[in-house]
């Protein structure tokens, strides 16, 4: 036997408190993989027996690569008591279920079941529907057609109300990119990845780890200080913001992450884009502000967005 970890034994007595959301591992049939990260893979998979989905259903699974450090256990296990926690929202991706225990024992070979949505991740929705095909996470569905300023105003929105339903119940993302948003039908988009995602009693937590870092979407006191907070995340949708209206565009254009923390340091904000018009640029930059408390709520950005998509001069 190895050594113990008090903490990842909590966060596993924690996850087999609810019994309903395990599904035997033998009742998925993995379709095809989807994506691959640094210490995990997400499957396309057909279920049976699924609590609530009669016959069979298509899901995504995610799983943790056999390397996978206690950390990224951790991590894991983490993100499933989060999905746990919360009721179900049109614009964050649904928990199915999970696999945590095998033979009534926890089980070393962990998967989380989320709903699949066929046009993968937001990115790669963006960057196919202008002809690259150097998306991110592959779909099934490729855009139906090139995509319109009212399109990408409600994919802004959809996202700002996913991330007021997060943060309405304490929940920082500290993840939030075009690459973590997925596309499901009728051009929906909804809040996914939650692994860096943390359940917070308080309005600020401090980073205690030296995990790899989303540099280019990090605001000013999480790069310096190591805090997030729901302001955090809003500055995040401004990068995201800057993503959707650039049509996938990576942010911080010819400048490499290591740079990131001394130009945001001087005030630097990334450039209007020649497209977008004004009033889209004013609500990046308010997302921008180096104090926290000057930036807008996510109430307030799909209160934006709304009436954004009302205006034909956003982008």
């Amino acid at each position: 036997m190895g050594e113990t970890n008090p903490g990842l034994d909590a966060i596993y007595s924690c996850v087999g408190e609810d019994e309903a959301w395990e599904v035997p591992p033998q009742n998925l049939s993995v379709i095809k993989r989807l994506g691959s990260g640094n210490f995990g893979h997400v499957d396309k998979a057909m279920a049976i027996g699924i609590p609530g989905f009669p016959g069979q259903v298509t899901v995504a699974v995610k799983t943790l690569k056999a390397t996978a450090q206690e950390k990224d256990k951790t991590d894991f296990l983490t993100e499933l008591n989060l999905m746990k926690s919360l009721r179900p929202h049109p614009h964050v991706v649904r928990l199915i279920g999970c696999c945590t225990r095998q033979a009534g024992e926890l089980s070393n070979h962990l998967a989380i079941i989320f709903e699949y949505l066929p046009y993968g991740d937001l990115l790669g929705y963006l960057r196919r529907s202008r002809g690259h095909e150097d998306w991110y996470c592959s779909g099934d569905l490729r855009p139906p057609s090139r995509l319109v300023s009212k399109d990408l105003v409600k994919f802004a929105w959809m996202i700002a109300d996913g991330m007021a339903f997060l943060a309405a119940n304490k929940c920082v993302h500290r993840d939030l990119a075009a690459r973590n948003v997925l596309v499901g039908e009728h051009n929906t988009c909804k809040i996914s990845d939650l692994g860096l995602a943390r359940d917070v009693s308080q309005d600020i937590y401090t980073r205690t780890s030296s995990a790899r870092l989303p540099v280019k979407w990090m605001p000013p006191e999480s790069l310096l200080y190591g805090q997030s907070s729901s302001a955090s995340d809003v500055w995040s949708y401004g990068i995201v913001l800057w993503e959707i209206f650039t049509i996938g565009d990576s942010p911080y254009p010819g400048v490499k992450s290591k740079g990131i923390p001394r130009m945001l340091r001087e005030g630097y904000r990334m450039p209007k884009p020649p497209h977008v018009g004004d009033a889209l640029y004013f609500v990046m930059l308010r997302c921008w502000q180096e104090d926290p408390d000057e930036r807008p709520t996510f109430d307030e950005l799909c209160d934006n967005m709304q009436a954004l998509q009302q205006d034909e001069k956003v982008g």
